[in-house]
């Protein structure tokens, strides 16, 4: 678990990802947050599991057998449950 020192930085840092990513030039982030929030969720929604799945496979050096798709499906299942652990709680 971070401390809120560490936490604060890795926020810091990941909005700092954000702004390059965004393309802004004018050094404001005001509003970047929100601005992922609303491209984030209909992405997340509507995210093509099968395409990302063999990205997983390839990127991991795997090759296309079912073990390696298995393997992937695990990965996202556990990557989906930490990113939305919370969020019927809130």
């Amino acid at each position: 678990m971070l401390n809120a020192t560490e936490l604060d930085q890795r926020r810091a840092d990941f909005l700092d990802l954000l702004y390059q990513q965004s393309g802004r030039t004018n050094r404001l982030y005001t509003g970047l947050w929100e601005e992922f929030e609303q491209y984030l969720a209909p992405r997340f929604r509507d995210l093509d599991y099968e395409a990302m799945r063999d990205d997983i496979v390839r990127a991991v050096g795997g090759t296309d057998n079912d073990v390696a798709k298995r393997n992937a499906d695990v990965a996202i299942a556990v990557m989906t449950a930490h990113l939305m652990q919370d969020w019927a709680t809130q």
